[in-house]
């Protein structure tokens, strides 16, 4: 993991999973939920666009302005398989 105040922080699965374990992001999951219950946050709408040979390209996302987190998850979908990318602002 590297980071500067100006340049992205990036994590691999496996790092994430060293910070966090299933009940942590159940938990989180669980608060967030109850968040957008609450009016406090605001899911996006799954999106996405198809091109040629059946290939895809999709987008989820949320914000959680109180907490001052946006975040989005994207991934194509191909015949190689879908790669999915998470930015968290």
């Amino acid at each position: 993991m590297t980071s500067s105040r100006n340049s992205a922080l990036w994590l691999s699965e496996s790092d994430v999973t060293s910070m966090m374990d299933i009940a942590e992001a159940i938990a989180a999951l669980e608060a967030g939920l109850w968040e957008e219950s609450q009016g406090q946050a605001q899911n996006m709408v799954k999106t996405h666009v198809e091109w040629s040979g059946g290939a895809t390209l999709h987008a989820i996302g949320a914000v959680f302005p109180k907490r001052g987190y946006a975040g989005t998850k994207t991934w194509p979908h191909t015949k190689s398989g879908a790669t999915p990318l998470l930015v968290l602002f």
